[in-house]
């Protein structure tokens, strides 16, 4: 019997836009852009990131840390903690936009 292999293309996606409703103002008003990301990425390096992947020019990059959740499983009595999120506010050029993101 033959074995079948299949490949799998790793791809590793460095910031993950956020989009909500306050994103969304964040952008018309202050053109401003929410990513999360891993703990360890720096702000220099997702301001390289998001001017490669998207062809705009970074003004600023805000950081901040969102701790994790304790939840309680009231039942068994465990507990278990969401994992610590790391969040970028992106601040870019005047004129320039992401369409990604379109506002309508």
């Amino acid at each position: 019997m033959e074995e079948i292999r299949v490949k799998f293309i790793e791809i590793n996606y460095m910031l993950k836009p956020v989009v909500s409703e306050k994103t969304y103002g964040l952008i018309e008003n202050s053109n401003c852009y929410l990513f999360q990301g891993d703990l360890s990425y720096t702000k220099d390096k997702v301001k390289a990131e998001v001017e490669e992947m998207f062809k705009v020019k970074v003004v600023s990059v805000k950081s901040l840390v969102r701790k994790g959740e304790v939840r309680i499983n009231r039942r068994v009595r465990k507990f278990a903690k969401t994992p610590n999120k790391k969040m970028f506010y992106v601040y870019l050029k005047d004129g320039d936009n992401i369409k990604d993101f379109k506002v309508s």
